[in-house]
């Protein structure tokens, strides 16, 4: 079944990899294969870009070209490629997310109170987190929310690896299916 983007938020990288613009995907032709995204000003210098797509159930990434008509910038998608030798694209975010609670056996243990991350990067595999040093342990399994817009998505994930430092401690997150 296609996934119709409309209304999902989408974050267009240059290809260098540098975040130029988050905006909302105005509409979505699964006919020819394009979005459509407000005029920014940001988006007037190129016609090549990387988008990602932030929608359920994963994140979804693309190379693309652009042009711009009256005011709208419609973005034909083409196939994504894969970077760094991994088997999805990481991009850079910025933003907090939380996790909420550890599972334990199938069963869901809420914190008392939810523990704020700052989001390092996202793939559609996984994302990366930075927290406290020893918020985290390898193999926990947590739910963490994600604002997407005006919707909170509350996403599984197993912790998969950490690199501790004195300040900070980051942790490689894989997404689960929940």
């Amino acid at each position: 079944m296609p996934v119709d983007f409309k209304g999902c938020s989408v974050y267009v990288y240059d290809l260098s990899g540098g975040l130029v613009v988050k905006t909302t995907v105005l509409g979505h032709s699964l006919a020819n294969s394009a979005i459509t995204l407000p005029m920014l000003p940001e988006l007037e210098d190129q016609t090549k870009y990387n988008l990602m797509i932030l929608c359920d159930p994963s994140p979804y990434s693309f190379s693309c070209i652009s042009d711009i008509k009256d005011s709208i910038v419609t973005f034909v998608l083409i196939k994504g490629d894969v970077r760094e030798q991994r088997s999805h694209v990481r991009y850079a975010m910025s933003g907090t997310v939380s996790v909420v609670d550890y599972l334990h056996e199938g069963k869901a243990f809420a914190l008392h109170t939810p523990q704020d991350a700052g989001l390092v990067n996202i793939s559609k595999g996984g994302m990366r987190l930075r927290m406290k040093p020893n918020s985290l342990s390898l193999d926990d399994m947590v739910h963490i929310c994600l604002d997407i817009g005006e919707k909170t998505r509350v996403l599984c994930a197993h912790v998969v690896n950490l690199f501790n430092a004195d300040d900070n401690a980051e942790y490689g997150c894989e997404l689960l299916a929940s």
